[in-house]
């Protein structure tokens, strides 16, 4: 059961209407759903898209750690001014990675002051780096593979002052 009642169908099997070519190589036809029943009502269908990917949205390249504070619950802090360049949102999930030992942490972006160039680590995060480090932030969006080929990453190229000199 999934969202409080709804049961799905199973995967298509060799009574559902793809070829059995497909079938054999556990390939769907692109893009593929899958009929869910709704709870009570037999007979109604809800459909879903199967696949999703994951697709890099937004990135800070190289972006240089500030500030520390290890005593705070825990995100990075990030200038307004450069989220609105790459596209971050308030408390969005990010990948941050430290350039110089290679270290890898997930957390959540807070807005900071727009055109300060302030880039700190708060909580457990403020463990990855060191002011001065530079680190690379992203953030990724799920959608189906035919969006994907559309989709284009905000990436913004930052200098040691964490200010824009490309955006790529």
């Amino acid at each position: 059961m999934i969202n409080g009642g709804t049961a799905c169908a199973p995967l298509p099997t060799a009574h559902s209407p793809l070829p059995p070519s497909l079938l054999q190589l556990n390939r769907f036809p692109e893009p593929h759903t899958l009929p869910c029943r709704r709870a009570g009502r037999p007979s109604r269908f809800v459909w879903f898209n199967s696949m999703q990917v994951r697709i890099l949205k937004s990135k800070l390249h190289m972006a240089t750690v500030t500030a520390t504070e290890l005593h705070y619950h825990g995100s990075i802090t990030v200038p307004e001014d450069l989220m609105e360049a790459t596209g971050l949102l308030p408390f969005e999930q990010v990948l941050v990675a430290n350039c110089s030992t290679g270290q890898r942490g997930e957390t959540y972006v807070l807005v900071g002051k727009r055109g300060d160039g302030e880039i700190q680590l708060n909580g457990a995060m403020a463990r990855l780096a060191q002011r001065g480090d530079r680190v690379i932030v992203m953030a990724f969006a799920d959608c189906t593979p035919s969006e994907a080929k559309s989709m284009k990453p905000q990436v913004a190229i930052l200098n040691e002052k964490n200010q824009i000199i490309e955006m790529v």
